[in-house]
């Protein structure tokens, strides 16, 4: 028996993802970044350098775009939460990097739709 949930739920999920895909490469370009899912609805994005916009500018216009999708059927718009850190503020440590976004993710969703939560840029 095929759980019609599941399958919905995965095609909401290629959607975002692909459209995720498509705004980040127009706005930071193709080998500027990477994407991937991790876990049932998290993804992670690691991005090697911001031109001429801030993390902020950047993830406003994400939401923007992902608000906008069109699922049909689906009776709201797409939204996400977001944790964003910064690899230079940790030693250049993954691990720890991706523990503090994790913590302000959980920090944004806990604030309610569309949150993007933005650690303090050590700049050296």
């Amino acid at each position: 028996m095929i759980n019609m949930g599941t399958v919905w739920g995965n095609q909401v999920l290629v959607a975002f993802s692909q459209h995720l895909h498509q705004c980040l490469t127009r706005e930071l370009g193709e080998n500027n970044f990477e994407l991937y899912r991790y876990g049932g609805e998290e993804f992670v994005v690691t991005i090697k350098t911001l031109k001429e916009k801030s993390m902020e500018a950047l993830f406003d216009i994400l939401q923007t775009s992902i608000s906008n999708v069109d699922i049909a059927s689906l009776d709201q718009k797409l939204s996400f939460s977001a944790g964003i850190a910064y690899l230079a503020n940790h030693d250049f440590d993954p691990v720890k990097t991706f523990d503090i976004a994790d913590k302000l993710l959980y920090v944004a969703k806990t604030s309610g739709r569309e949150q993007t939560r933005i650690e303090v840029e050590n700049i050296l």
